[in-house]
């Protein structure tokens, strides 16, 4: 099989679900894992050591992780970051959620920072190829190899000066104590980044609600037990996944 990529390509991806599949699909390039969860916890105005230390704080508090271990981790993630311009190509791989979107806002403002002189492309997918059988795209991960192939050539997007400003923004408005700038983007229409507003509105919605002080996955907890009765809470997640949330993002971690 003729390489769809070459060793000089580098494809960045909020996790590490794709990293085998993309090897059988016949790429050949390097893999960088970037996954921390902008969506869930502080996301504070600081410089970036003290950002750094206090996601990592978040991280391992939140799941339960060593403190020294989340925080190198993260470390060698942002780290990573500054050899971009080292690739030949960058392949950003992303879905159309909040979890992933998030993290595509702060690469672009990142990029725009380092401005690495390299060819970057974006893959950014809210569905699956018709050839797929998945009753409800959720990621990249629920993909073939043959899946994978069908985004690098139907949905690989040059990355364009109007993504780099869009994406800066939405990771300007998301430090922010409030949440104004923020709403105001997620009604943007035509975005460069095109799954960027919905992702918005979903992570907006876990705001607590004026009248009953809940997100909107606290609220869809309950709806589901109310509706199907008691049981075990990975069922729950399980039908929260799958059915009731707008637009998924939680990870199973």
């Amino acid at each position: 099989m003729k390489p769809l990529d070459t060793k000089t390509t580098l494809h960045l991806r909020c996790g590490s679900d794709i990293r085998e599949t993309l090897k059988v699909a016949g790429f050949i390039g390097e893999f960088l894992e970037f996954s921390d969860p902008f969506c869930q916890g502080p996301v504070p105005d600081l410089p970036r050591d003290a950002f750094i230390e206090t996601r990592a704080a978040f991280i391992s508090g939140s799941f339960d992780l060593p403190d020294q271990d989340a925080l190198a981790r993260l470390r060698g993630e942002y780290d990573a970051l500054d050899g971009l311009g080292s690739y030949d190509h960058v392949v950003l791989w992303f879905e159309h959620d909040s979890y992933d979107q998030l993290i595509l806002a702060f690469l672009m403002d990142a990029i725009a920072t380092i401005q690495p002189e390299t060819e970057i492309d974006v893959i950014s997918v809210n569905q699956a190829p018709e050839f797929e059988p998945i009753d409800r795209f959720i990621g990249l991960g629920q993909l073939s190899p043959n899946g994978l192939i069908w985004c690098w050539e139907n949905h690989r997007t040059p990355l364009s000066s109007d993504m780099l400003t869009f994406g800066a923004k939405v990771w300007q408005a998301l430090r922010k104590d409030d949440p104004t700038d923020l709403t105001a983007l997620a009604e943007t229409e035509n975005a460069p980044l095109p799954h960027m507003p919905a992702a918005l509105k979903r992570h907006l919605a876990e705001l607590p609600d004026p009248e009953t002080g809940l997100g909107l996955t606290q609220s869809l907890t309950l709806q589901i037990i109310s509706d199907l009765g008691p049981m075990p809470l990975g069922q729950v997640f399980g039908h929260l996944m799958r059915s009731y949330d707008p637009l998924p993002y939680l990870g199973d971690l």
